[in-house]
């Protein structure tokens, strides 16, 4: 690879929070309004989320090593929140224009909504003066003046889409508190409270590429956000589908309970199916607007599941003309389910194909790789391959270094596992700060006594916390001597949810029926798995517990960084039970932060001797997850069996796990080391992959463009239809003689007849005969058009307006004249 080359790393959310404040001045007939915009980072799947190349050293070597010269982030902004403040002007209480219950001091909930909407659209505010003679002053209503804020809510945010817009000068702040001027534009306000100018799109852009360079300091990657249109962000039909339908059936969840009832209806299933297609084509447009030949582009996760097609559909022709190939991955973060899951689908074979569009196919482990090429065969006949490095290994025997190979669109896509992996290298110096052994003391002290079992997850029912719960409820019933010298910490991370439009920090219940119709779904199911956790939490501690213990803490919340890391430094047992999931990133950083600190133990002995056995603070894992782990290095449970759970948690209290090996226990800890994926081999792993195809000279068919070619067919003045009849028109049977058309088929085909402007032809493989009895003249004769016939592989024609009948090419024209010119446009079009 002589030139250098982009990776095009396509997201489904950028890791940051921005919000949108308006300062609303005391005099309402001022047009302008100074807004500021706030940019806060967010944690999450860093593999997801953020660069592939997620620090300095591990970028300059990758880019070293794959001649990468650049990398974009593109992504969804996520919801922009938005947040008002306004300032009162006191001295309006004796205002004709204002309800009597405003003071001067005071604002209540009785705002006249009606009559300050009246005095906006006049440009007045009313009297100047106070009614008492004191100067007028003006006054900022608190955050926390909850109260006061309900009219005002409804008077700023709900506005008549006839009204005239109102001019707006935007004057941005920038993270250090300094004004900026965009452009010092005026241009009308929409009457869509979610809806951003092109000139913020600018400056956000801008601010987003400087807080990057905060984590990429060579300033080889940058971001290019995604606004998506204000119908689309403010009520993320996209985003239901996908962790509606998609997620649930991803994680074997098909129990109408365990989803929202009203969601489930055909019609809702399709409106949500068609902006989820929408989004993917929004990425589709910004890639192809920034696409240079030679880029690499990866896509991740199932948000994006149609990206792939959708960007070949694109940029397939573009790449063919420069004579480059155009390179695209796929990497699915989530579990991949069996046939007979993923079958329950309504638009399946839509999202196969998709995926299909990439060149490779990255999955978290080899049985997600297994199904989803069990649904290209049952679901389009896909022939399929599989290699593996180890001769004794076969498609069946879960070997991570297999691969397959799905033939599709005349590509031979590769199917791999590249679990994602952790910076152990950060992880380590950052749980061994300074910070963070202050904070381990504390933990020490708080818990002195007592064994620790530790245990973080979202907030989610696929992670199995209700499992978990039960499994230690189980504990203590069967093992009562564990009471008052165990404690559980359960940490539920919340999920990122969609924040609305806010004033001054309050964001209750509006009046407005649209403010009602975008509240999130995903609420009222949250709300009913934190409700059931929390009252096994409390019947836990009541049953269980003390005035002065508790044996389970549940936090729901999102943790310091510190003390999560002080908590896996203390945890003498870390608890996994989920139900369904990929991979779980805590158990490899707590497995990993143990490793560290038994090798600083053994480097630390001077006795000269040669240990065979060493015992570590043990992991429980799921079997149900796809970390790559086994029983030589943890505990492996079933999380649905709440007997075998506890009995599993009592061994491990009791005795810590036992690593042996026949020379010295540091070979072993370094086995389960090398183990442990790291985010810097999984980075390596998908570009280096990718980069070995930017030279291959082969050209892969897209998916047919079916709203385009509708298009152009109503555009045009003359079609030609030419139909293969085996496997095409009718399907593919063992006795070629029960091959015969249908009522179905000769309908469809009198349709395209009856229209004058089509010409339609069936070229086979079958004689004359067999053509001239089931497609000749008779079979058609309520349309003018006659159907043109090919027998015998072109042997024999029959045109549509001749009256010659059958002709034998091979008589009628010189063969080798023409075969000379076909072979050398075959040849250009297949090399």
């Amino acid at each position: 690879m002589s030139e250098s080359s982009r990776i095009i790393n396509c997201v489904t959310r950028l890791p940051y929070t921005i919000t949108k404040i308006t300062h609303h001045p005391a005099d309402i007939s001022k047009t302008k309004e100074d807004v500021e915009y706030k940019i806060e980072s967010t944690s999450g799947n860093t593999s997801q989320y953020t660069s592939l190349l997620n620090d300095a050293a591990t970028e300059s070597e990758l880019f070293k090593d794959t001649n990468i010269s650049d990398e974009i982030i593109l992504g969804w902004t996520g919801d922009i929140q938005y947040f008002d403040k306004y300032e009162i002007r006191t001295d309006i209480a004796n205002s004709n224009d204002f309800d009597e219950s405003l003071t001067n001091d005071t604002i209540t909930d009785d705002i006249n909504v009606s009559n300050v909407n009246m005095a906006r659209n006049n440009g007045s505010v009313g009297s100047t003066n106070s009614s008492n003679g004191k100067p007028k002053k003006n006054v900022i209503i608190n955050e926390d003046d909850n109260s006061k804020l309900r009219g005002i809510h409804t008077y700023y945010t709900v506005t008549d889409p006839e009204d005239d817009p109102i001019p707006l000068e935007l004057n941005m702040h920038g993270s250090d508190g300094a004004t900026k001027n965009v452009e010092g534009v005026k241009e009308p306000e929409k009457n869509n409270a979610f809806e951003i100018s092109d000139n913020e799109k600018k400056y956000l852009t801008q601010k987003l590429n400087e807080e990057i360079i905060n984590i990429n300091s060579n300033h080889q990657t940058s971001m290019e956000p995604i606004f998506l249109p204000a119908t689309t962000s403010k009520k993320n039909q996209w985003l239901k589908y996908a962790d509606k339908i998609l997620y649930p059936d991803f994680h074997y969840i098909l129990s109408p309970f365990l989803q929202d009832l009203k969601f489930d209806t055909t019609d809702t299933k399709k409106e949500k199916w068609f902006e989820f297609v929408k989004f993917n084509e929004e990425y589709a447009e910004r890639v192809a607007a920034i696409y240079k030949p030679g880029d690499i582009i990866i896509v991740h996760d199932y948000h994006l599941m149609l990206l792939p097609q959708l960007i070949r559909m694109k940029l397939n022709d573009l790449a063919t003309v420069k004579k480059v190939h155009l390179t695209i991955g796929y990497f699915h973060h989530v579990t991949f389910p069996s046939f007979e899951y993923f079958r329950s689908l309504a638009y399946r074979k839509e999202l196969v194909d998709g995926m299909l569009g990439a060149d490779v196919i990255f999955f978290q482990s080899p049985s997600f790789s297994r199904h989803f090429v069990s649904c290209c065969k049952r679901l389009l006949d896909c022939t399929w391959s599989f290699k593996s490095p180890n001769p004794d290994r076969d498609c069946n025997s879960e070997d991570p270094d297999g691969k397959y190979y799905v033939s599709a669109y005349g590509n031979d896509v590769l199917i791999k596992c590249s679990p994602q992996g952790i910076n152990r290298k950060l992880l380590i110096k950052n749980s061994f700060a300074d910070s963070v052994n202050t904070k381990v003391h504390a933990l020490l002290q708080a818990y002195e006594g007592k064994k620790v079992i530790f245990g973080r997850d979202r907030m989610d029912g696929c992670k199995g916390i209700i499992q978990k719960l039960q499994g230690f409820d189980t504990l203590l019933d069967m093992f009562p001597q564990w009471r008052e010298k165990i404690v559980y910490i359960q940490v539920s991370t919340p999920r990122i949810k969609t924040i609305k439009r806010q004033v001054q920090g309050y964001s209750g219940n509006s009046s407005s029926n649209d403010l009602e119709d975008d509240a999130d779904d995903d609420d009222t199911e949250d709300f009913e798995l934190e409700r059931q956790i929390m009252e096994l939490v409390n019947t836990i501690n009541t049953k269980h517990g003390s005035f002065n213990y508790q044996p389970v803490q549940h936090y729901h919340m999102k943790i310091p960084k510190e003390v999560y890391l002080a908590l896996l430094r203390v945890a003498d047992v870390f608890f996994v039970g989920s139900i369904r999931d990929a991979i779980s990133l805590s158990s490899l950083e707590y497995v990993t932060v143990q490793l560290h600190s038994k090798l600083k133990e053994l480097e630390n002995e001077n006795n000269g001797l040669v240990k065979k056995e060493l015992k570590i603070n043990p992991l429980i894992l799921s079997e149900f997850s796809g970390t790559p782990l086994s029983h030589e290095d943890c505990y492996i449970i079933n999380p649905w069996d709440s007997v075998a759970v506890a009995k599993t948690l009592d061994l491990a209290l009791q005795e810590k796990f036992t690593l042996t090996s026949k020379t010295d226990v540091r070979n072993e800890l370094n086995r389960i080391y090398d183990k442990i994926p790291s985010l810097k081999d999984w980075s390596s792993d998908i570009i280096t992959t990718l980069s070995s195809l930017l030279t291959v000279n082969n050209t892969i068919t897209p998916l047919l463009n079916i709203t385009l070619l509708k298009q152009l067919y109503k555009k045009s003045e003359k079609r030609l239809f030419c139909f293969d009849y085996d496997g095409t028109l009718t399907p593919i049977v063992n006795d070629p003689a029960a091959a015969i058309p249908t009522a179905k088929l000769y309908t469809i085909l009198s349709k395209l007849l009856s229209d004058p402007k089509n010409e339609v032809w069936i070229i086979s493989g079958r004689d004359q005969a067999f053509l001239n009895k089931w497609f000749g003249d008779d079979k058609f004769t309520k349309v003018k058009n006659k159907m043109g016939l090919s027998a015998e592989h072109g042997c024999f024609i029959k045109a549509p307006d001749g009256d010659e009948g059958w002709v034998n090419l091979t008589e009628k024209y010189n063969l080798k004249k023409w075969q000379k010119k076909c072979f050398d446009i075959m040849d250009s079009y297949t090399h």
